[in-house]
């Protein structure tokens, strides 16, 4: 199946009159944000006419040591004649160790951001292609493992996201909506209980987008554990306290161990009942 840009989709999907389409321009600046608004599009017609327009998803590869993201939404933008709208995009990263794109600063070129190829999804009866930048991974016997998304299959290769950006979308992005329907269910139910249940938009950011950086840890050859998790946390408890956990009082130290275990209990339900994580092994 050939791929084609997002740009030229772009193109083909504008209604406006003769030419018009080809007198658009879009640009998108950071918002310096990992998840959530994490980038705005502007679209200017320079037409005569007006222009309408469907984008979306997206997957937008890791560049100049800035995090790659996943958009899973599909836009409805309408542009007059002569002007400029600006977009908010939301998504998710799909790099932990790198910053995001900072604020105002321009994102990858929007020609680069890849939609997925319908009907592309993976299922654990097809074989992915090899060239294409799959790699054969030895399962491990135990311990959580990705799956196709959907299934309690496991999926037994290891990708380069970045560097196979037209392979990676559909996959990047079914993991994102999986994990999305996921957390809507379990949250409707009651079954979501961290720290941050006061602040339920917050704590739905947090963990749909620790899912995805765990999930995508076991995709791309490059784990993300709840190790990871803790340290950034820790991190995080140093840099708004002004004191490293180890010398925090006793019952700071318990909370804090215990808000932890929440959180990653929490991660681990919503990967498990999206379907794209294995589920943990009975004691």
């Amino acid at each position: 199946m050939k791929h084609y840009s997002s740009l030229l989709m772009a193109f083909l999907l504008a209604i406006a009159g003769p030419g018009t389409a080809l007198s658009q321009s879009i640009k998108a600046e950071g918002t310096g944000r990992t998840t959530g608004h994490i980038a705005t599009l502007s679209i200017t017609n320079k037409g005569k006419e007006p222009l309408q327009m469907r984008l979306g998803p997206f997957f937008i590869p890791t560049a100049k040591e800035r995090q790659g993201y996943g958009v899973p939404d599909v836009y409805e933008v309408s542009v007059p004649p002569r002007s400029t709208v600006e977009l908010p995009i939301y998504g998710f990263c799909t790099h932990p160790a790198l910053p995001p794109v900072a604020q105002g600063a321009a994102m990858p070129a929007f020609k680069t951001w890849v939609t997925p190829a319908e009907g592309a999804s993976l299922k654990p009866e097809t074989s992915p292609d090899i060239p294409a930048g799959f790699r054969p991974r030895k399962l491990p016997i135990e311990g959580p493992m990705a799956t196709y998304p959907g299934t309690d299959q496991p999926f037994p290769y290891t990708l380069d996201i970045d560097k196979y950006p037209h392979t990676a979308a559909n996959l990047v992005l079914d993991i994102i909506q999986a994990v999305e329907d996921a957390y809507a269910g379990l949250d409707e139910a009651g079954l979501i209980s961290t720290p941050f249940s006061p602040y339920p938009e917050r704590q739905a950011s947090a963990i749909k987008q620790q899912v995805i950086w765990h999930v995508l840890g076991f995709i791309t050859g490059v784990p993300y554990e709840q190790g990871d998790f803790v340290q950034n946390m820790a991190e995080q408890f140093e840099l708004v306290q002004n004191m490293p956990v180890s010398t925090a009082p006793p019952a700071m130290q318990q909370e804090f161990e215990q808000g932890l275990a929440d959180f990653w209990d929490a991660i681990t339900l919503v990967g498990v009942e999206a379907k794209v994580l294995t589920p943990p092994e009975k004691n």
